[in-house]
């Protein structure tokens, strides 16, 4: 059995970097096991050493892409490509629609494209069909309706 100065002289050199692996789990058996005061520091240090041990090895798991998780991002950015090459060319045709539609009207022979003028124009024909009121029509339709009868 060892005695209360070797351990000393161990945790000395242990603070100092001068211990060799095998020493260290040697030391870290020793703290577990012993409740003397004067190595209270050596148990606090290694107690504090193990949770960062422990904490960077769990940190290091969630960071490491699983093959499941590798195959999630592959599947989404596949899934991402096909949108864009059906949705590029889709949008590229409604944009080029968009530019070839023009408001072309023909008066007395003479090429209209100004869309607002094209527009009161067709309004003003519209108007000018649609001139009587909804009752005269529904008369007029009946009245040629049963003429044709005679």
């Amino acid at each position: 059995m060892k005695d209360k100065a070797y351990w000393k002289a161990l945790t000395e050199r242990y603070f100092e970097a001068d211990t060799t692996r095998q020493e260290e789990v040697e030391l870290k058996q020793f703290a577990a096991t012993t409740n003397d005061p004067d190595f209270d520091e050596l148990r606090a240090v290694m107690g504090y050493l193990a949770v960062g041990r422990k904490q960077h090895a769990a940190s290091e798991v969630r960071t490491k892409p699983s093959a499941t998780r590798r195959i999630a991002l592959y599947a989404r950015v596949a899934a991402a490509a096909i949108f864009l090459l059906i949705a590029l060319p889709w949008g590229y045709r409604q944009w080029q629609y968009q530019q070839e539609n023009i408001c072309v009207a023909y008066v007395n022979g003479e090429r209209l494209t100004d869309d607002d003028e094209v527009m009161r124009l067709m309004k003003e024909t519209l108007l000018a069909v649609n001139d009587e009121e909804p009752e005269m029509i529904m008369e007029k339709q009946l009245s040629d309706l049963f003429q044709t009868i005679e």
